[in-house]
């Protein structure tokens, strides 16, 4: 018998599904830039580089949090904090709102990216406190789903609704969505809570010195770093061309129509969606979560490969859509991660592996922006967006060695969740 309380199943998938809803929510606010590049670019007349700072700005926000995020998260519970973080993000989308200057809009998003970098782990971390190991990996595919659900709805709705109102207008009916959607999840948390439920050696201390304890662990084991990398490599090309630069790319490059950039864009989440419900269902047959992962880094450099030669709107969508599903495979990782953390903390151990998938992602519009003017001082006539294909081409190489590393790792240990650690 495992040391876990028994509920009804209705209530573990809808508390699965409650926390997933909140993710796509927070999701949804940093894939909406995707849209927001150009009707910002024109309100506020932005150059370059003013365009790339805001690019990071979000991710930035979550970069300065996330070494805190398995801390609180341990010391506060996942309820609470997820609960939390989603009102500070409503709360700073309604002062995107309003925004009145570049400066104010930079100080919205990054204050939106702080109070997200607490959603993921939360959802996961809450997530856990319900579900079996065996039900824990479809779990996850079901809320990184939710995730791409909510990246489309931003990309096809949003594009939508910018072209026949205003970029205000939208994200205030995306204030409106956000409320409603918090009202409905915390009137059901705050009556069903796991951690009531739990025995006592299932309670969580939050101490720091054992939250130190497990950072100094991580830090120093290698597996850990190669499972970060791997990551990061997957996660910053879904944000470049799903949440970032895809649509501009699409525009600038392609020549595409807005509205047929954003479908292609959309067609990214498509393949998020379905590879976040297929590669937990496979994970037996394709011989566990270190192959998966190999195999989702190989399809996503081929089809950077393919996007970089179609033409095409349907071959554009087809390439954008298969790399949506390849590079979903990193969710794996939180899989791996949960079976062989040890007595290591598990949000501690998922928010590391999520810091370095934020750095990447804040770091890349920076390092396209560096390069398009090293370029442009050599004579070329280069944007930010010119280099997106060729970063994620390195970045793929990356993933690709992380993997063999971490294939080939000697504390290749497989253990059963520790429910007294999380």
């Amino acid at each position: 018998m495992t040391n876990r309380c028994n509920v009804a199943q209705n209530q573990v998938w809808i508390a699965v599904f409650l926390a997933a809803s909140l993710y796509a929510y927070e999701y949804a606010q940093m894939s909406l830039y995707n849209s927001l590049y150009v009707p910002l670019h024109q309100s506020f007349m932005l150059g370059e580089q003013a365009m790339a700072l805001l690019s990071m700005s979000y991710h930035t926000g979550m970069l300065v949090m996330y070494p805190w995020v398995g801390y609180w998260i341990d010391r506060q519970g996942p309820r609470n904090i997820l609960l939390f973080s989603t009102f500070g993000l409503i709360a700073m989308l309604k002062l995107l709102v309003i925004a009145p200057s570049f400066e104010w809009l930079l100080l919205s998003r990054f204050s939106m990216g702080a109070f997200a970098s607490f959603t993921y782990i939360s959802c996961l971390v809450w997530t856990r406190a319900w579900c079996t190991q065996e039900s824990m990996p479809k779990a996850t595919g079901v809320i990184c789903a939710f995730g791409s659900i909510g990246g489309m709805i931003s990309q096809v709705v949003g594009s939508w609704f910018i072209s026949f109102s205003t970029w205000r207008e939208t994200l205030s009916w995306g204030v409106l969505f956000g409320v409603v959607l918090l009202i409905v999840t915390a009137s059901w948390m705050l009556r069903n809570n796991p951690e009531a439920k739990q025995l006592p050696t299932e309670k969580k201390e939050g101490d720091k010195g054992a939250f130190l304890h497990s950072l100094i662990g991580i830090l120093c084991e290698k597996r850990a770093w190669f499972c970060a990398f791997t990551a990061s490599c997957l996660y910053v090309t879904n944000t470049l061309l799903g949440a970032i630069y895809g649509k501009p790319y699409l525009i600038h490059l392609k020549g595409l129509t807005p509205d047929h950039a954003a479908m292609v864009c959309a067609a990214l989440y498509i393949g998020v969606l379905l590879g976040s419900l297929i590669w937990p269902a496979v994970l037996s047959f394709v011989g566990g979560e270190k192959r998966a992962l190999a195999i989702g880094a190989s399809g996503t450099m081929g089809m950077i490969i393919l996007t970089a030669y179609s033409q095409t709107l349907f071959f554009l969508g087809l390439a954008f859509g298969l790399v949506g599903f390849f590079s979903s495979a990193k969710l794996m990782i939180f899989s791996y991660v949960s079976k062989t953390h040890g007595k290591l903390s598990l949000a501690t151990y998922k928010s590391f592996v999520c810091f370095g998938m934020i750095l990447s992602a804040t770091i890349s519009p920076a390092i396209s922006f560096v390069f398009a003017e090293i370029s442009n001082t050599m004579g070329g006539s280069v944007q930010s967006v010119d280099v997106v294909l060729p970063l994620l081409f390195v970045y793929n190489i990356i993933c690709m060695y992380s993997i063999y590393r971490l294939h080939h790792e000697h504390r290749d240990v497989v253990q059963v969740y520790r429910y007294t650690e999380v």
